[in-house]
């Protein structure tokens, strides 16, 4: 089966195959789970080849686990954290929980995300506890 995934949305780990760039541009890619493909030059995208399942079913080797009940709010106890953008995450400040970013939910989602100044910052288990 043919088909073509976006690399920020799937499960599949893909990792580049060919030392250098192939003749006309782009890459072959290759998952551990035995999925291969071709990213065209400048594309999000790969266009694998392989069984259905594969492609159509979460990979077999994905980091990603089920979805875990994250707490409602959480209180700062140990931030480590040093930029602006952690200002408000000091040793006792209350903040709710926000959703993971889109762009690190495949690797993320099952931990705590907290609102920064101005983007939301994943915590560490150590950093905090649930209120």
């Amino acid at each position: 089966m043919k088909a073509t995934l976006n690399l920020s949305n799937t499960t599949h780990n893909f990792n580049k195959t060919n030392l250098v760039t192939v003749k006309g541009g782009g890459d072959n890619y290759a998952c551990k789970c035995g999925l291969k493909g071709y990213r065209p030059p400048f594309q999000d995208s790969i266009l694998v080849v392989g069984k259905a399942k594969l492609i159509n079913e979460p990979c077999p080797f994905s980091e990603a686990q089920p979805v875990k009940e994250l707490p409602k709010k959480v209180r700062i106890t140990n931030f480590g954290g040093h930029s602006s953008t952690f200002a408000n995450l000091t040793n006792g400040s209350e903040h709710d929980i926000v959703e993971c970013p889109k762009e690190y939910k495949n690797k993320y989602a099952n931990d705590v995300w907290v609102m920064g100044i101005g983007e939301p910052v994943r915590l560490l288990g150590n950093e905090y506890e649930e209120i």
